[in-house]
């Protein structure tokens, strides 16, 4: 947390606190003193960082040891502690029976937040409690918060004797059906009557961005009901007409920046006396048939234009051949022709031959412009790396085109990371909503500079002044084409 919130924001926003059932363990863990030995397995940059030395021994950082509060808790006994964010509890469960493993993981679903994670140990899946946790990373053991337990879950939880043996099943069976759902070559995403997802497969969170947070959100506040086509209108469809609703061959551009095609179908979900109970969203990837159907259509084209040049081709033949046939002495005549046209051709040839060494010329001369153009690139990169200012460039629509090494050492992100992205949206340590007016001031060309001075914080948590100047970036018609933006803190 300290790397990556730096010292004086962990101690302002993080509280830990480290439970154990043992007294000596606490009391061991309180003085925060360890040996080299102990300390091997962390880096020497890190253990030189948060530790301080006091004669043979390391010793925990004090400002960042008051984050931690020590105390004892039984994971049985005890109430928990609510609203956690992150709950940690390696290797404790495996020494459980089932009935207390039930009841610490309901303690832990009632701790944790609505957007909370549990990290368990490589022991430990949670096969039998999935109504509680969704996993997130099975191989690190990573597993969020499942929200809205109803009351089906929580009697279940509190089950005893005989129940156990059949909540057992059950939960085996739902977590067997949620891996075969995920196995499954399809996009499946399932939303109930109140508009609410219930479960989206493996393949539609890896390719359509849902995350397992997402699941009990309304459809209507996620990307895919809209992208990469309306779902509503296909949901009343086949809601009003009870029977499937579907588009074909929708365009979606994949994370990968490849373009892939899906069928999208909506099935109604109907019960006993047709009352629906939601719907099944299905996403066929269709790509290589649409390619195939692409290649077969091109070669259709091409064959039919081969046909016609045939047809063309046999019917000169034919006016030909009745020529040849009608008189022997248009031959010689046809042969001078030829010789003609031999001749017509050699001096074509040597014409196509002059034309190609020319437009060799030109191409050289456009790739020693392309070498010039690149060059020069390179020394206005090198020259926006030089300024001692933060230099940030935006296009038109307020989109990052240039970041330079000065902005990334401010604001502690990468060009890459930020390169194309609306730069009013960016999480940075300046109020970037009072720069929304400068900019628009300058896209509008109403002159400029202007400069504003803000109060902020760079990558390390340090409060700063910064002084900000907007320019105008204009084109060679004298509009403008985006803005600059040079950030420098004051002393």
């Amino acid at each position: 947390f300290a790397e990556l919130l730096g010292t004086e924001a962990l101690c302002q926003r993080v509280k830990i606190f480290a439970t154990d059932v043992d007294e000596g363990a606490l009391s061991q863990a309180r003085q925060g003193s360890y040996s080299l030995e102990d300390l091997e397995p962390v880096p020497a940059d890190l253990r030189e960082k948060y530790f301080e030395r006091a004669a043979a021994r390391y010793v925990f950082r004090h400002e960042l040891r008051r984050a931690i509060i020590f105390g004892r808790l039984d994971l049985i006994a005890d109430a928990p502690i609510s609203r956690l964010d992150l709950l940690a509890c390696r290797n404790a469960l495996i020494y459980l029976n089932l009935e207390a493993q039930r009841q610490v993981l309901d303690r832990f679903h009632f701790a944790l937040n609505e957007t909370g994670f549990l990290f368990l140990g490589r022991a430990e899946m949670l096969l039998m409690h999935a109504n509680l946790f969704t996993p997130v990373n099975l191989k690190h053991r990573i597993f969020a918060k499942t929200p809205k337990v109803n009351l089906a879950d929580h009697l279940a939880l509190l089950a005893h004797g005989g129940e156990a043996d059949a909540e057992t099943k059950t939960s085996q069976g739902v977590w067997l059906r949620a891996l075969a759902i995920d196995a499954v070559s399809v996009g499946q995403v399932v939303v109930d009557a109140s508009d609410t997802i219930v479960l989206a497969n493996e393949l539609v969170r890896a390719r359509f961005g849902l995350s397992a947070r997402d699941v009990g959100r309304p459809l209507r506040d996620v990307e895919l009901c809209y992208r990469p086509v309306e779902l509503r209108p296909l949901i009343e469809r086949a809601l009003a007409e009870r029977r499937p609703a579907g588009v074909a061959n929708v365009e979606r551009s994949g994370p990968d920046g490849q373009i892939r095609y899906y069928d999208v179908l909506v099935t109604p979900l109907l019960e006993e006396g047709s009352r629906p109970l939601g719907v099944a969203i299905t996403f066929t990837d269709v790509t290589r048939y649409a390619q195939l159907r692409a290649e077969l259509e091109r070669s259709h084209s091409e064959l039919e234009t081969a046909y016609e040049e045939l047809q063309s081709a046999n019917e000169e033949l034919q006016t030909t051949n009745e020529e040849l046939q009608s008189t022997v002495e248009e031959l010689e005549t046809t042969n001078e022709e030829l010789q003609s046209s031999n001749e017509e051709m050699e001096t074509l040839n040597a014409e196509l031959q002059s034309t190609n060494e020319e437009m060799q010329t030109t191409n050289d001369q456009l790739r020693s412009r392309t070498d010039e153009l690149d060059r020069a690139n390179t020394f206005l990169e090198s020259i926006v790396a030089s300024m001692e200012a933060g230099v940030v460039v935006v296009d038109a629509n307020l989109a990052v085109e240039i970041w330079n090494r000065k902005a990334e050492d401010l604001w502690g992100l990468r060009a890459d990371e930020v390169r194309g992205k609306p730069f009013l949206n960016l999480d940075i340590g300046l109020p970037v909503e009072e720069l929304k007016a400068p900019l628009r001031e300058c896209l509008a060309g109403n002159g400029g500079p202007h400069r504003l001075v803000l109060d902020g914080r760079n990558r390390r948590g340090k409060a700063i002044r910064c002084a900000v100047m907007c320019i105008p970036l204009a084109g060679t018609d004298k509009r403008a084409q985006g803005a600059i933006l040079m950030m420098e803190p004051e002393d």
